[in-house]
């Protein structure tokens, strides 16, 4: 299924909800779409439920493997900042650890993101952001929180489950003060289309 169409300056991204290759049609218009590969592309959007997939977080090292299955992630912070890289970071809640064996994780070389590649723009909504001018910035932080809280039933001796409540979206960033547009985007409680990008030039392109 088709779930999101997003143009960001010239190259138009199709989100589906699992692989897609081939030809789609809908009686009236015909495309062609083509897996990505070489590169790792995330599509996050809100889930209006209040469970959401889980996952099963293992560590491995050299006195023991172990596992915490039914794993969600309670927040999510993407920062970034002048001469760093840019960087994420995420904190989960699950369920006991467990023990786990089997496992071997490999890893390669990554191209690292870098402030250079980073960019910050505003419009007046989202189509506007692929005209928009990108703003002299320092740094930026975006924080989403999922405020999950558990679940234990009496006679259980783990919890039995995990749920969203309050889903809230907030960050800031440091700008150069050399003029008011910023400061009245504040004053006057505009609302505004915020695009904070991060592309990799030295990894593989997402799309040709």
């Amino acid at each position: 299924m088709l779930k999101k169409i997003i143009e960001i300056n010239s190259t138009t991204y199709y989100f589906f909800d699992k692989a897609q290759t081939g030809s789609i049609t809908d009686g009236t218009w015909t495309m062609t779409a083509t897996a990505v590969s070489g590169v790792n592309a995330h599509f996050f959007e809100r889930l209006n439920s209040n469970n959401h997939p889980t996952f099963t977080l293992y560590d491995d090292d050299p006195i023991a493997g172990a596992k915490a299955p039914y794993c969600m992630v309670n927040s999510f912070e993407l920062t970034c900042e002048v001469a760093d890289y840019v960087k994420f970071s995420a904190e989960f809640m699950g369920k006991q650890m467990q023990t786990a064996t089997g496992q071997n994780p490999a890893y390669s070389d990554e191209a690292p993101f870098l402030a250079s590649m980073a960019g910050v723009s505003f419009a007046n909504n989202e189509t506007g952001l692929n005209n928009a001018s990108t703003q002299c910035m320092q740094n930026f932080r975006l924080t989403i929180n999922k405020n999950l809280t558990d679940i234990q039933c009496f006679g259980s001796t783990d919890i039995d489950s995990l749920h969203n409540q309050q889903f809230t979206v907030d960050g800031d960033f440091e700008a150069l003060y050399t003029s008011t547009t910023l400061r009245d985007y504040v004053i006057n409680s505009d609302k505004k289309a915020l695009r904070f990008f991060a592309e990799n030039t030295n990894a593989d392109a997402l799309a040709t």
